[in-house]
């Protein structure tokens, strides 16, 4: 079995190593018997040529890579066409167009945009929260205004970007410790919209969420079913030591209250 295919494969080597010309194909067709095979040194490969098998070295395959001894060159690689080298290269030899150039600085602002997201995203930066600044001087009625006539008096107060707190500004601002505590504060309006009395009165105000707000701070009367959120910081029930703060959203909007501000 082994003899039978070493007589296939010594017909087919005029293929398959390339030892051949057209002319010898025809002749090369024949099995052809060896006893023995030679043995090839380093570098060198079996070949079937002008009838007989021999060993030699292929040349002219690979690449060979240049040695760039000479300081400030480096190793380039260059293609044109179908024919490629690689060469020693003076250090800014090469230039980039200007084309190239600003793809080069458009990439570069774009990843540090980027980096920049990233940074922030990691690190959680965010808007911070309003906390509580103090109150308005004087006490009003629910009749503010309205809502931007409320944070206006808070501007007036403390500046830029202030306005009426909410209950949940408070709550940021207790646990953040910007409330004094060691100090009462006897009321204040505050903006909430909980719906307490949404269906136990028929008012198209208070079933749209005005009913905790003296209807968004434009109303001071005393009754028709709104009702005010006032703001207190006081003692808590059993614990006299202890100052929390207190939201009652059934205050009369004819109460006089100064605004509680947030910034």
């Amino acid at each position: 079995m082994r003899k039978t295919k070493l007589l296939y494969s010594l017909a087919l080597a005029p293929l398959l190593l390339g030892g051949y010309s057209d002319n010898e194909i025809g002749q090369n067709i024949d099995p052809l018997t060896l006893t023995t095979l030679p043995k090839c040194a380093d570098g060198q490969f079996l070949v079937y040529r002008n009838g007989t098998v021999n060993c030699e070295a292929v040349t002219g395959s690979g690449d060979t890579l240049p040695d760039c001894e000479t300081p400030g060159q480096l190793l380039t690689y260059t293609s044109t066409g179908e024919l490629t080298a690689f060469n020693c290269t003076a250090k800014g030899a090469i230039t980039l167009s200007a084309t190239d150039q600003q793809t080069i600085t458009n990439l570069n602002t774009q990843i540090t945009q980027i980096g920049t997201q990233i940074t922030a995203i990691g690190t959680g930066t965010r808007v911070a929260a309003r906390t509580y600044r103090g109150l308005t001087a004087t006490p009003t009625s629910g009749a503010l205004g309205g809502i931007k006539a409320a944070a206006n008096a808070c501007v007036t107060a403390y500046g830029p970007g202030a306005s009426m707190c909410d209950v949940y500004s408070i709550y940021i601002s207790a646990a953040a410790g910007k409330l004094d505590f060691t100090k009462d504060i006897a009321g204040a309006w505050v903006y909430q919209a909980e719906w307490t009395n949404a269906f136990a009165v028929n008012s198209a105000d208070v079933i749209g969420g005005l009913g905790d707000n003296c209807a968004g701070y434009t109303s001071g009367a005393a009754a028709g079913g709104l009702a005010g959120t006032r703001f207190s910081l006081v003692t808590a029930t059993g614990d006299a030591a202890t100052r929390v703060p207190k939201f009652y959203s059934n205050t009369t909007c004819d109460t006089q209250l100064p605004i509680a501000c947030c910034q």
